[in-house]
């Protein structure tokens, strides 16, 4: 997903931004991790109540 935002969008912003806010969002409670990975770019992730029934 961030490398799409960054091929489609040259907004100035790295992709240690974008990890950071999913990451800040994963805390939230608003994401929610489906399939996790060592390598946070790598995990699979979705917006909290969807796609996982709760």
């Amino acid at each position: 997903m961030i490398g799409d935002i960054l091929g489609c969008f040259q907004i100035g912003m790295g992709d240690w931004w974008f990890a950071g806010r999913i990451e800040h969002f994963i805390r939230q409670g608003k994401i929610k991790v489906l399939e996790d990975s060592e390598n946070k770019y790598a995990r699979v992730i979705c917006l909290a109540g969807t796609l996982s029934g709760g």
